[in-house]
């Protein structure tokens, strides 16, 4: 069992980098393989995703995409069993990162017909709650789900919360992914 964690934001301290650290712990007590990864020490080459990649003869020089870490990041999520994704609020979207790694998926998806993550859980947290996350969960929400990704919640944790607070915010996260990785009857 594999979850890939991803981090959006640009603070790690930060109620959503706080909360993903602490899920990624608990995963761990769990026996569950929980890989961290922040998208914001994401290494991308420049791909605009113009799509020019997809065709055999292409020879336009731009980065190819085994040296991309978005197209590394996209091989993870794949290779997992599950996937959680966190992301403060940027005018009522997801992260300049986590936006990045979202049209990498959709460029995958669409033009090269690439339907690996359907069936897959994900859960997206999204803070703190105020001013635009409900719009901000929804939209990555709605980029997960037309992958045909299983989105199981949209949590949006609280800064300055009580550690009791915290505690319980990861306990609902993580008691959301275990059912999902348990193996499914044949």
């Amino acid at each position: 069992m594999k979850v890939v964690v991803f981090d959006g934001s640009r603070e790690p301290r930060g109620p959503v980098g706080v909360r993903l650290r602490d899920v990624v712990e608990r995963l761990r007590e769990f026996d569950v393989e929980a890989e961290p990864v922040r998208l914001e020490t994401v290494r991308v080459t420049g791909c605009t995703g113009c799509g020019q990649c997809a065709h055999r003869t292409c020879d336009i020089g731009c980065s190819s995409p085994p040296s991309d870490g978005l197209r590394r990041c996209a091989r993870k999520i794949k290779a997992a069993d599950a996937l959680v994704i966190g992301t403060p609020v940027y005018a009522m979207h997801g992260s300049p990162a986590t936006q990045k790694l979202l049209i990498r998926l959709e460029h995958d998806r669409r033009e090269r017909g690439d339907r690996s993550l359907a069936g897959k859980a994900a859960v997206v947290v999204v803070g703190p709650p105020g001013s635009g996350a409900g719009a901000a969960a929804a939209d990555v929400r709605r980029r997960l789900e037309a992958h045909g990704m299983r989105v199981l919640e949209a949590a949006m944790p609280v800064a300055g919360a009580s550690e009791a607070r915290k505690a319980a915010e990861v306990g609902d996260l993580v008691d959301l992914l275990l059912p999902a990785l348990a193996p499914q009857p044949a």
